[in-house]
């Protein structure tokens, strides 16, 4: 496609209007209308897999090295220009991959290149003094931070992993999310806020297979399901409560598990509320 980035965020954005599929199967009635949304669904989800696999490693220098820019003893007197403006918060471009219900996972672009950058030394050495330089700029963005946190992780840096992700912990402390609400949905603005936290969940589950690390990755984990709890694409919380529930599994703690995959369950069928007494 020649801008997998830019393909992958559309077909992603697509695939989670699961609605909108619904709602054109009702329109095109009939076997035949059903056979033309599948059809059409399909072909998003080829699209969306064919960009995936278009990944490549040198594309994570590029976008740290755009996120970079100069600091303010190196900008000039006069007004910001494109070179020295400060950059938005990185996007990870958070995906679920497969949206089977038995195997859905949560990962994200920028995570999908870390590991495909690691593969390289060079490479991987390029993109933490990157990354560094973006940390310099960017200090509080949380996206940076689970990046840096992820490369200690491949690198096997256990010593160095607690700290960031203290770091990170206090970081997230630094932007609650607003409480539910009493009545309604969340807002347009209440599910941006939240929408980047679910990234933690790509240390969470990091975490969470480490018994050094597990107190952290609960916290981590927590705060990424409640952040996608507020989403209108039901998938992010599928994903989490899946992988979770089979984390849990591995550790031995079958009730873990159970009580993970139930709420997914509450998820799909949500329990109607108790009728009050008369």
């Amino acid at each position: 496609m020649g801008f997998p980035l830019a393909a992958i965020r559309i077909t992603n954005e697509q695939l989670a209007r699961s609605e909108d599929f619904f709602k054109a199967a009702k329109v095109f009635a009939g076997s035949a209308g059903t056979q033309s949304v599948d059809r059409l669904k399909k072909k998003i989800e080829t699209s969306f897999q064919t960009s995936l696999k278009e990944l490549k490693p040198a594309m994570l220098l590029e976008l740290l090295a755009g996120q970079s820019y100069r600091t303010p003893d190196d900008q000039p007197a006069s007004a910001m220009t494109p070179t020295n403006a400060p950059r938005e918060p990185i996007d990870l471009l958070l995906l679920v991959e497969t949206r089977d219900i038995e195997t859905t996972h949560l990962s994200s672009a920028f995570g999908t290149l870390v590991s495909r950058v690691a593969k390289s030394p060079d490479l991987f050495a390029r993109a933490k003094d990157a990354l560094g330089d973006v940390h310099v700029s960017q200090p509080d963005d949380l996206a940076v931070q689970v990046l840096a946190v992820q490369m200690s992780l491949i690198e096997n840096q256990i010593d160095q992993s607690p700290a960031k992700i203290n770091r990170l912990l206090e970081s997230v402390e630094k932007v609650p999310l607003d409480p539910p609400p009493a009545k309604g949905s969340f807002s347009i603005s209440q599910r941006s806020a939240a929408k980047p936290q679910m990234a933690l969940w790509l240390v969470a589950r990091e975490c969470l297979k480490l018994k050094s690390l597990h107190g952290q990755g609960t916290k981590l984990a927590e705060r990424a399901l409640e952040a996608a709890r507020r989403q209108p694409d039901t998938a992010y919380v599928m994903a989490i409560l899946c992988e979770w529930g089979q984390l849990a599994i591995e550790a031995g703690d079958k009730a873990a598990a159970e009580r993970h995959w139930n709420e997914m369950l509450e998820t799909v069928i949500p329990v109607p509320p108790k009728q009050a007494t008369p």
